[in-house]
């Protein structure tokens, strides 16, 4: 850890507020209504037993991810169906990335499914009807052979088909039978695709058969979410909307350790499906007027995209975090949708648990069961059985509800987090021996264990331009050749010369890891081994790369005389020749802070009731010059002292 810092003093006064400065060295799924076994036979233009031949998934050009299915029919219900069907749904899993998608089944090669199908609007394509609702497992005995419930419902299917001789629709258009890659699926996409739900509840990806959690209540953060209601349930006003909205979230926030701020009401503009910003947020649409919900029977879908933070090294999970030894991707967006026009919703208690139930599936948890004639009540009376109850239970869980979500969202042990940490690797013609010069001290937090009891462990390395080492928290960088000055634009892209990842564990849980990323070369050759001031740094400010060509241009001088050494005004990314130029805070409105930054540092906001005991409150870690963050106050805290600092 560096000390180097800015710390404001904040004195909360009836009249107003003091600030005081000084400087010194430092998914997947939907809800549905009620419905008849009779009138889910009759809302599907096709019905059908059929075992699932070929799931591939792959990036469509909107850049949502589309898995496509064959399935073999074995037994037909409803519809004109021939010998195999291609169907089509958005979501999906693809290397490093995935989308539960909440109108969608989750479906995998090799499994046998009972269908309920629908055609496109355009009657060409096929898709599976009420999500994870309308392809059902087939139950069966050990033997094989077909449990009595099932054998007795497709006893009434065929009665029913017979009944309606005549009158089936024609499905072997929108179902030409082909193969995947007749079908025009691109190279690279990956059997699998679907998010099967796994007998822990959770959603888990079809390509490493790893869940997804969001990590901001980890570090004490809330999960941000925006409403758009500018289309509201009929009935239902905007406040009465937002209330059902905040207790849904509050049903799941007193069985776990998340929280979440609201940050206003906004115009998505679009679908918020389609909203494909991975910014960690929530977004809660109280309307369909894009028609993303395509079946009567539907009251909302919720979904999330998650990645698993490196495609390239981390496909094995931990992106999330691990909790109790499971590993996890990371969430990095949410959504809901509600179809404002069902008359259910006019109900505020239905839209409370609809609410509820979606975020459920936000959160990662499938349904507790799809099937309407359940005899299990623990699943049938959990919040997320596939059918609302309408019975005013409003956004009330299950006794089935929070042993699920706290596999992935503990409500004490949270894990520890960690940030990731760029670097600027100096070369010269000689190795680079002055303290402090390619390497971190990694730092690793938690809200239950002291730092220093946390455990540090590295994973997978890339990159051929240079080795890591680990000493203790110390990890070192050495080059493995004199490479000239360069820098890679956007670190975020994924560029980089080179990488390898860490995380810390409190014994239980683990941190996601993170990336300790070469993304910039300095050469310093003044002295051979180097002094920390890079030569281009150097000739920028003083002309000449070499200390000794003048007075006060050593690392360890203060050229400006401003109380930072040229060391320390490089570290910072300030002008040593210029007195003004100082790592300064500036407040903005709304408890923001901004100073000058070094790019991809990472920086520590840190609080304190008497300037001598420090609190870690979150990390940042900037893009620009132009560093900001928010410090919300307490309203109860009356007085507390602010600091920043760069983290070396």
């Amino acid at each position: 850890m560096g000390m180097l810092f800015m710390v404001i003093i904040i004195t909360m006064k009836a009249q107003g507020l003091t600030l005081l400065f000084f400087s010194a060295a430092l998914a997947h799924a939907s809800t549905t209504i009620p419905m008849t076994e009779a009138d889910e036979w009759k809302s599907a233009d096709g019905v059908c037993r059929g075992r699932v031949e070929e799931v591939k998934a792959e990036v469509a050009a909107s850049g949502h991810i589309v898995t496509r299915a064959v399935v073999r029919v074995e037994e037909g219900f409803r519809g004109k169906l021939p010998e195999r069907i291609n169907l089509e749904y958005a979501g999906g899993s693809v290397p490093g990335r995935g989308e539960d998608y909440g109108c969608s089944p989750a479906l995998r090669a090799g499994e046998e499914k009972l269908l309920f199908l629908t055609k496109s609007r355009d009657g060409k394509k096929l898709s599976v009807q009420r999500g994870s609702a309308g392809a059902r497992t087939v139950s069966r005995m050990p033997n094989g052979e077909l449990k009595l419930e099932e054998l007795m419902r497709f006893r009434r299917y065929h009665r029913w088909q017979a009944e309606n001789a005549g009158g089936e629709a024609d499905l072997t258009g929108a179902a030409a039978a082909q193969t995947l890659a007749a079908a025009g699926v691109g190279q690279g996409a990956l059997d699998g695709g679907g998010e099967p739900g796994t007998p822990d509840g959770l959603m888990v990806d079809s390509v490493s058969g790893v869940p997804a959690r969001w990590i901001a209540a980890d570090s004490g953060q809330p999960i941000p979410y925006l409403v758009d209601a500018t289309v509201l349930p009929v009935g239902v006003t905007q406040a009465q909307a937002l209330t059902a909205v905040q207790n849904a979230l509050a049903a799941w926030t007193a069985v776990t350790g998340m929280t979440f701020r609201f940050e206003g009401f906004q115009d998505f503009q679009m679908a918020a499906t389609d909203v494909l910003t991975t910014d960690e947020k929530i977004r809660i649409q109280l309307h369909d007027t894009y028609g993303v919900i395509s079946s009567g029977a539907v009251l909302a879908i919720g979904g999330r995209e998650w990645n698993s933070m490196d495609g390239e090294l981390n496909m094995s999970g931990g992106g999330g975090g691990n909790v109790n030894g499971m590993e996890f991707h990371r969430a990095v967006r949410g959504y809901v949708v509600v179809r404002h026009t069902a008359p259910n919703l006019a109900n505020l208690k239905t839209l409370e648990s609809t609410l509820c139930h979606e975020l459920g599936h936000v959160f990662g948890l499938v349904h507790s069961s799809d099937n309407p004639a359940e005899t299990d009540d623990t699943k049938k009376e959990a919040m997320m059985y596939y059918r609302t109850h309408e019975d005013d239970r409003g956004a009330t869980l299950g006794a089935y509800d929070p042993p699920v979500i706290r596999k992935a969202q503990p409500q004490e042990n949270t894990p520890p987090w960690a940030y990731p940490r760029y670097m600027t690797a100096h070369t010269g013609t000689a190795a680079q021996t002055s303290p402090g010069v390619n390497e971190f001290t990694l730092a690793g937090f938690d809200r239950q264990s002291p730092a220093d009891t946390l455990t540090l462990s590295t994973g997978a390395t890339a990159g051929t331009q240079g080795t890591f080492t680990l000493t203790d928290s110390k990890i070192t960088f050495t080059p493995s050749a004199n490479y000239s000055d360069g820098g890679i634009s956007d670190p975020t892209s994924g560029a980089y010369y080179a990488k390898k990842l860490y995380r810390f564990s409190d014994g239980v849980n683990a941190s996601p890891w993170q990336p300790v990323t070469v993304i910039a070369y300095r050469r310093d050759t003044v002295p051979a081994s180097g002094d920390g001031m890079p030569d281009s740094w150097m000739v920028t400010y003083f002309t000449n790369k070499d200390p000794a060509a003048g007075p006060n241009r050593g690392p360890n001088d203060d050229y400006d005389k401003d109380g930072l050494s040229n060391l320390e005004e490089y570290r910072l990314g300030t002008n040593p020749t210029k007195g003004n130029s100082r790592f300064d805070v500036t407040i903005q409105p709304n408890d923001g802070m901004q100073w000058l930054a070094r790019p991809w540092a990472l920086y520590a906001l840190e609080s304190s009731a008497d300037s001598f005991t420090w609190t870690f409150e979150k990390g940042i870690v900037p893009p620009t010059i132009a560093a900001t963050t928010t410090a919300p106050k307490d309203p109860a805290v009356r007085r507390r002292f602010l600091r920043v600092r760069q983290v070396q």
